[in-house]
């Protein structure tokens, strides 16, 4: 019985082998580093993203500048499979304006049909290929929403400060002892790799943060410069509360992500710049201390610390 079981387990290893040898992502330029950084952390990655769909983007851009009046109506479109009618009664003339505007961007993308009444007080909604987009409904926005401010930010800091960065959706990995040879063990929503490190991002669009599993992730990923960011939909959430995991919102995101940057990159680079020509750490040089004139007559005091 031993015999076989050792052939077994070398099969099995040779064949985990040939799975990472043959993994594409480590032949890939683009996805080359990433897929060197989760090994290291005892991943295969296995699956991602490289470029959303268009229209999930152009959706979620456009949502996100109207999210308060939006998300009512996306609950309703993932309640709904019938057509049904959805009031405008308690909308201002500008929040009618812009929740049409997502109807039409969303009717010009294929994902619904509406109707709105004479009075302009309600419309009548029809959706096509109802189940395609129910995850979308239920909180997927909300990851889209994310990378598009996660890219905006990005792209912003870039521009002023030479950064290159490959960002990527839905990052699905295996774990390398794992028996099984497909499906996945962990899947992260936004994995930028920025050069010299990555961020890792997981979006909550309800109440429930998952802390457990984030305070795990964070101890995995958040060394070495590495980072792993939580983020959520409550603005007035308290980060301070919530450390060692790092919480973003994501109406403070472009400002939080910001901030973020400049510690990483701007400060970390003039820490460099100060070692290399002086030699010191970044650290504020110490007043050169006055000698008092000696007096023979002082009586010299001393401090208990």
């Amino acid at each position: 019985k031993i015999v076989p079981l050792r052939k077994e387990l070398e099969e099995l290893k040779q064949n985990k082998a040939k799975e990472i040898a043959e993994n594409p992502f480590f032949s890939d330029k683009l996805t080359k580093r990433t897929a060197e950084f989760f090994k290291e952390k005892g991943y295969l990655m296995v699956d991602c993203v490289k470029k959303p769909a268009d229209n999930e983007h152009a959706i979620s851009k456009q949502l996100w500048g109207c999210h308060d009046i939006a998300l009512p109506l996306f609950q309703q479109l993932y309640q709904k499979s019938e057509d049904f009618d959805y009031s405008l009664e308690m909308l201002g003339h500008d929040d009618k304006n812009h929740l049409l505007n997502l109807c039409k961007t969303m009717s010009d993308k294929g994902w619904l049909t509406y109707e709105v009444a004479k009075k302009k007080d309600s419309m009548k909604i029809h959706q096509n290929n109802v189940k395609a987009h129910k995850m979308f409904y239920n909180g997927g926005w909300a990851e889209m929403v994310n990378r598009y401010l996660v890219l905006k930010t990005l792209n912003e800091f870039a521009q002023s400060h030479k950064l290159k960065y490959k960002i990527f959706n839905n990052v699905k990995l295996r774990e390398l002892d794992s028996d099984r040879m497909d499906g996945q063990d962990m899947e992260l929503d936004i994995v930028v790799d920025l050069g010299s490190r990555f961020y890792i991002f997981e979006t909550k669009s309800g109440n429930v943060l998952c802390i457990e599993k984030s305070l795990e992730r964070t101890k995995m990923f958040s060394r070495d410069g590495n980072r792993f960011i939580l983020c959520c939909m409550d603005e007035k959430a308290n980060p301070k509360q919530f450390q060692p995991i790092r919480l973003f919102a994501l109406p403070k995101l472009e400002k939080q992500l910001n901030e973020l940057l400049q510690k990483d990159f701007l400060d970390s680079n003039q820490r460099d710049n100060r070692v290399a020509t002086t030699g010191q750490p970044n650290c504020p040089e110490k007043p050169a201390v006055q000698q008092k004139p000696a007096n023979k007559h002082h009586k010299r005091q001393t401090t208990l610390m």
